[in-house]
């Protein structure tokens, strides 16, 4: 188990309870409302002009007298967007990981989140004197899902394609069917015709 000291700067706060349930589920975390108390100090913070600017901020306001994991926050709309390491800003002073979110999305389902959350979460258990009670994997292979996914939909559309096919024969067979039928009543109506005329004709009589 270890004893968290929760604290956020800025607006970062909106975002507390989710980084708390997701360490929750990784690791035996139990929050304290005493910075004396606890094991470690999780601060949230978010970029709002420059990366080292407000990275010294958060520090000076946190207390040093426990290890500290600092949780920054990158604005974007990209999932993909590659921010700075503010690790380099910390200089032996704790541990930080970036994490990326939007206003209107919050934070984003992508890999660097997941791997930054994986990160203070292996950071934390340093400090854990139990078991995690399950292991979530700190990283997750988009492109090994994307090609999956992929895979499946070439093989949908494969189908589909196959089935098209198979009914474009079908249909054809069915019209050379009908064609045939047609043909054959056509010579059956010729025959009977050609017949019913030859009939009708007078019958000339032979004088002996």
């Amino acid at each position: 188990m270890v004893k968290v000291f929760f604290t956020s700067i800025g607006y970062a706060g909106r975002y507390l309870g989710e980084i708390q349930t997701d360490l929750q589920k990784r690791l035996c975390v139990t929050e304290v409302s005493d910075v004396q108390e606890c094991d470690v100090i999780v601060a949230l913070c978010t970029i709002v002009s420059r990366a080292g600017t407000d990275v010294e901020a958060a520090l000076n306001v946190i207390p040093t007298s426990k290890p500290t994991l600092l949780m920054v926050f990158h604005h974007t709309f990209n999932r993909d967007d590659i921010v700075p390491d503010t690790q380099k800003y910390v200089e032996g002073r704790g541990k930080t990981v970036d994490l990326l979110f939007n206003e209107d999305q919050g934070l984003l389902f992508c890999r660097r989140n997941e791997d930054s959350k994986g990160r203070a979460a292996d950071f934390l258990s340093g400090y854990d004197t139990s078991y995690p009670r399950y292991k979530v994997p700190s990283a997750v292979n988009y492109s090994r899902i994307h090609k999956v996914l992929l895979l499946c939909l070439l093989v949908l559309l494969g189908i589909i394609i196959i089935e098209l096919a198979v009914y474009a024969v079908i249909a054809v067979t069915k019209v050379l069917c009908y064609l045939e039928l047609l043909n054959m009543f056509r010579c059956m109506f010729d025959s009977i015709s050609h017949h019913a005329w030859n009939m009708s004709l007078p019958v000339e009589r032979l004088d002996e």
